[in-house]
C-alpha cells in the first residue's frame, strides 16, 4: 500500500503526535507543527508503523466553465 501522498483526517490532535485516519485506517502520526481534531492532513513519509504527516486543505469543489 502506498501511503506517502495520501490524504486523511486527524482523528485526535497531533501535537506533536496523536492519530490519523488514512487510507480506512487509524495509524499513529507525527507532525512538526500542531494539527487540529478533524484537519485534513497529507502523509509526508512512513517510518515504519507511524505516519509523518502535515496539514493540508480540503479539495475545493469544481466550478463549471463560463
Amino acid at each position: 500500500m502506498l501511503l506517502v501522498g495520501a490524504t486523511g483526517t486527524a482523528k485526535s490532535d497531533i501535537m506533536p503526535s496523536g492519530i490519523a485516519y488514512v487510507a480506512g485506517e487509524d495509524w499513529t502520526a507525527t507532525a512538526d507543527a500542531p494539527i487540529a481534531r478533524g484537519s485534513p492532513v497529507r502523509v509526508r513519509r512512513v517510518e515504519g508503523v507511524r505516519l509523518i504527516v502535515e496539514p493540508t486543505q480540503p479539495a475545493e469543489p469544481k466550478r463549471g466553465g463560463a
